[in-house]
């Protein structure tokens, strides 16, 4: 039994060329090759990992407080998160309206301009 795992990948053409040199060269399967290359790279992907799931995180993060701003409710938000300090009664102030346009940005009535055709429909 081997502790090895089978799996199917797809790469370019360039790249399938210079793993065949390699495996040529070190008298070695294409697939071995592969697969030792990528064992020698783990903890390099291993770092990478862990910087792509910290900035999926602080994106998500980022996304809560846009919401909670939109809804006027930002420090509420930065507080259970930790971003701010809790506010004790002495501190707090009375809530200030958020600045919410008064029409959405998608929906401002704004039309094209008579006569001016647009790309890529039929001709009349």
């Amino acid at each position: 039994m081997t502790d090895r795992i089978r799996t199917t990948i797809s790469v370019p053409q360039d790249v399938y060329e210079v793993f065949k040199q390699m495996a040529d060269a070190s008298g070695t399967s294409v697939s071995r090759c592969m697969g030792d290359w990528l064992a020698d790279t783990a903890e390099g992907a291993q770092h990478v990992s862990m910087q792509l799931q910290r900035a999926r995180e602080v994106s998500k993060i980022g996304i809560k407080e846009l919401h909670a701003a939109l809804k006027g409710d930002f420090m509420q938000v930065a507080m259970a998160e930790g971003v701010v300090p809790q506010q004790t009664d002495s501190d707090r102030r009375p809530p200030r309206a958020a600045a919410v346009p008064s029409t959405p940005y998608s929906n401002t009535g704004l039309k094209s301009p008579p006569g001016r055709k647009t790309r890529g429909g039929k001709s009349s």
